[in-house]
């Protein structure tokens, strides 16, 4: 059987340590609302200036406006109306500008509907006539020099397969001129009427 009074007092030491450990969480958990307490106010304040500095840093941020395809002259007076600072710069020729237009802007930096500052720096740029017809001959040349290098590739393929053409059709002269030669039998020659007719007038040769 089981002791009930030692039963009893197992419970109470359980329920003894059980207590205090819930007292120990709740005093911790005060800590941490205290800390909380503490804490947050500043951290909040720290951040809400943060946040408003930002905002009002930015409060006059717009889209940067759509330049691309624009004439040059359109494009100056749209930056000016926007107060933004730019430079026209030309571009470098390269094979992809050979079908663009001369005189209108072919990207910006920072590009269509990115939120810039009043004032912000603006990079346009360009092509002129010259640039793309440069761009143009590029293409042209880059087009020429992989038809040579074609062509220069089928000439080394066709005198390669003649070279070994012709090596083909030696091997059996060669072979030929090692192999040695078989000696024909000369086959008897059987006798003439001649020498039949000479042989009855023979002297002495019954008639």
């Amino acid at each position: 059987m089981t002791n009930s009074k030692g039963s009893t007092g197992g419970l109470k030491k359980l329920a003894g340590k059980t207590f205090n450990v819930a007292d120990k969480l709740i005093s911790g958990v005060g800590s941490v609302a205290d800390a909380i307490a503490k804490v947050a106010p500043s951290v909040v304040d720290e951040g809400a200036k943060v946040v408003d500095a930002h905002m009002e840093k930015h409060k006059d941020d717009f889209k940067m406006p759509a330049l691309v395809d624009l004439p040059l002259e359109e494009a100056k007076r749209v930056l000016d109306f926007y107060h933004l600072q730019y430079a026209l710069i030309m571009a470098t020729p390269a094979p992809k500008l050979a079908t663009r237009q001369p005189n209108v802007i072919l990207e910006t930096t920072p590009k269509a509907n990115t939120k810039v500052a009043p004032n912000a720096f603006v990079r346009a740029y360009y092509a002129t006539e010259e640039t793309i017809e440069t761009s143009r001959q590029m293409i042209a040349t880059h087009q020429a020099a992989k038809a040579e290098a074609k062509a220069n590739k089928q000439a080394a393929r066709q005198a390669q397969l003649h070279t070994v053409t012709r090596a083909a059709a030696a091997i059996p002269a060669a072979m030929a001129g090692k192999l040695p030669r078989r000696k024909s039998k000369k086959r008897p020659t059987p006798p003439s009427a001649n020498s039949q007719t000479g042989q009855d007038d023979e002297p002495g040769n019954p008639q």
